[in-house]
Parts: C-alpha cells; sequence; structure tokens
C-alpha cells in the first residue's frame, strides 16, 4: 500500500513538473520572439572635399567619396549622422579632437597629417594635376624669346667683333689691296664687316680676300674664333627656340613650372611638388581661391588633385583652362580616424573585401573616374 502511494506521489509531481515547464518557458519564448533587433552603432561623420567626391547638396550626401563609405557601412554594420566642413583642415581638427569619428571626402594621406591622426587603407590613388590657360599663345609671345636680354647680348656681341675684325682687316689690305678693301673708311670697314661674316659663316664666296701677311694672320685667327663664336650663336638661338616651342605647348610638366608663377592650397602635396621644381610659389587657403587666380591668369598655373581639377574644366567648358598630369607619382585618398581608433581596422578590412569583389570599380565607372587618371 505504501510502494503505491509512493509511485502515485511520483507520478503526481512529475507531471506537476512538465506543466510548470510548460507554463513557465512559454512567456521566455515569447518573449524572445517579440525582441527587437540591436539598434546600429552611429557614427559622426564629417564630409569634406569637392566635386566629384563630395557633391554640396542640401540632401543626402553624394559623391564618390560618400558612395564609398556607404558600401563601408553595410560592410560593418553602422549608420552614420553627417556634418560638413569647408576645408580639410578643420576636418582633420575635428577629427583630432574627438568630435567626429570619421572625416570622409578626398583627403590625402601625408606624413604631416598622420602625425596627428591615423588613415585607413587608401581607398582611391590620385594624383597632382596642372591646371592652366588654354589660351593661344599670342604673337608677341612667339617672338619675345627673341628679344630677350640674352639674345639681344649675344647679336650685340657678335656686331661688335664683326666691326673690330672689319677694322683689322680693313686697316691691313687698304693700301695693297684697295680693290678689296677701298682706303675710304665706310666703305673700306663695310667690305671688312662683309669678309669677317662670310668667313664666320664659312660661306666663302671668295669675293673679298686678304693678301698681305699680317692680313691673312688676322683671317687665320679669325677662323679659330669664329667657330667658337658660331658655335656660341647656334646655342643662344637654339635655346631661344626651344624657350618658345615650351611656352607655346602650355605648361604641360613639371619641369616647366620653374620659375613660374604657381598657385597651391596650404597643406597640400602641390606645395611641396611646386617647391621641388622651383615654382613661385601663391599659397592659398581654399582651392577656389586657387582656381580665381588661374582663371584670371593671376597666376601661370595650379597644383591641385588630378581628377577635381578635370571635374571642374568639364563643368566649365568655356573658361580657357585644361589640365595635365604632373606624373607625380600617386596621391592616395583615405578616411581619416583618431589616433589608435577601433574602427581603423574594421574600416580596412571592408575597404579591402570592397575592392576584391569589384565594388570600388563600380563605384569610379559610375562617376567616370579611374585611379592614377592622367
Amino acid at each position: 500500500m505504501r510502494t503505491t502511494s509512493a509511485i502515485i506521489f511520483a507520478v503526481a509531481l512529475l507531471i506537476a513538473g512538465v506543466a510548470w515547464g510548460n507554463d513557465g518557458g512559454a512567456p521566455a519564448k515569447e518573449a524572445a520572439k517579440g525582441a527587437a533587433p540591436a539598434a546600429k552603432r552611429t557614427l559622426r561623420v564629417g564630409l569634406v572635399g569637392s566635386k566629384p567626391f563630395i557633391l554640396p547638396t542640401t540632401g543626402a550626401p553624394r559623391g564618390v567619396a560618400v558612395d564609398v563609405w556607404n558600401a563601408v557601412e553595410t560592410e560593418i554594420g553602422v549608420s552614420s549622422k553627417y556634418s560638413r566642413f569647408k576645408r580639410v583642415a578643420q576636418a582633420l581638427a575635428a577629427v583630432e579632437a574627438g568630435t567626429i569619428d570619421i572625416a570622409v571626402g578626398p583627403i590625402s594621406i601625408t606624413a604631416q597629417r598622420a602625425q596627428r591622426i591615423d588613415f585607413t587603407q587608401p581607398y582611391f590613388a590620385s594624383s597632382i594635376g596642372i591646371l592652366t590657360s588654354s589660351t593661344p599663345q599670342s604673337a608677341w609671345a612667339k617672338i619675345k624669346p627673341f628679344v630677350s636680354t640674352a639674345f639681344m647680348v649675344g647679336v650685340g656681341t657678335l656686331l661688335l667683333v664683326l666691326f673690330v675684325v672689319g677694322n683689322l682687316v680693313w686697316l691691313a689690305e687698304r693700301r695693297a689691296n684697295s680693290e678689296h678693301f677701298p682706303s675710304g673708311y665706310p666703305a673700306g670697314v663695310a667690305n671688312g664687316m662683309w669678309f669677317a661674316l662670310v668667313t664666320m659663316t664659312t660661306v666663302g664666296y671668295g669675293d673679298r680676300a686678304p693678301i698681305t701677311k699680317i692680313g691673312r694672320v688676322i683671317t687665320s685667327i679669325w677662323m679659330l674664333v669664329a667657330m667658337i663664336g658660331a658655335s656660341s650663336l647656334t646655342a643662344t638661338i637654339a635655346t631661344a627656340l626651344t624657350v618658345s616651342q615650351m611656352d607655346g605647348g602650355g605648361l604641360s610638366s613639371l619641369n616647366k613650372l620653374r620659375r613660374r608663377r604657381v598657385a597651391v592650397v596650404k597643406g597640400t602635396p602641390g606645395v611641396a611638388l611646386a617647391r621641388r621644381y622651383g615654382a613661385r610659389l601663391q599659397i592659398v587657403v581654399s582651392k577656389e581661391e586657387a582656381l580665381e587666380l588661374t582663371g584670371k591668369r593671376k597666376v601661370d598655373a595650379m597644383l591641385y588633385d588630378l581628377p577635381i581639377l578635370q571635374f571642374y574644366v568639364e563643368e566649365n567648358p568655356t573658361l580657357p583652362l585644361t589640365t595635365y598630369s604632373s606624373n607625380s607619382g600617386p596621391d592616395n585618398y583615405g578616411f581619416a580616424v583618431s589616433k589608435r581608433s577601433p574602427l581603423r581596422n574594421s574600416i580596412d578590412v571592408a575597404l579591402l573585401r570592397l575592392r576584391e569583389k569589384r565594388v570600388l570599380l563600380s563605384i569610379w565607372q559610375r562617376w567616370s573616374i579611374r585611379p592614377g587618371a592622367s
């Protein structure tokens, strides 16, 4: 009897436990089913830069850099709260101060900037471009090299030497050879200069020739001197022609910037590049100021990021401006984060994935730009 009672009691406890478990578990399952997904982390993102990387729209942000960042957002699972900055220096200062988490735009990765902040993997390889006038060369500009001080000094020196040699030959020949070198001073010296000129140029018409010993000695010395003089004159004329052709082709390379007035934006890679090639720098604080100086021809050229300059020329086809690649090597763009930011590694991995999946390439194609454009 006691055994039967114990069995009945145990069965009752088992049934009660199962019932309790079902009733208590249901609310937990229901709570799990109705729970909201975890909210994405919101990053404070500063936008800075020029078209086509950052478009000055009042609505949703647009541009090449924005498209890249949107793709990164999806990869790392964050959302963004945007703010805009007028200058890169202001955005980088905000990153350094911690008022924003990341700066997005065409921000060049430089050693000077990397001392204060960190950069992600480059997302675009740009290059420095040269913006200059495309106005056809004037007639005065074409002949200007031939009235330069060096050219005029060379011609003047040559005339003086011909005059001296003409006088010496005339003095030596005027009595014994008056037929070729008349005794009258104007006519005699004129013939002497003519003889010196045809001797220097090795034309040697033979219409004038010395017959005295002293005349032939003077002529022999002049022949040796003339070879050197003719070479120098040829070099001077060749230099003038080269300069004329270089100016006619525009400031299409860095080598042509020497001693030219060149506008550069403070803190950009163009500053060091212009100095390296001997340009006369006009340092300004904004791209817009440099563009204005170049458009009004107050400077000869401007150094800045090539894709941005190309986009500006395409948007303003009526302006007499053209762009050239400096071929100075890549100018890499990256996103800026604070020193030792935990975001950097995840963004780096996301950018590498986007490159491997050719997402970045599709963005370049959509905006009709390409890395390292020239």
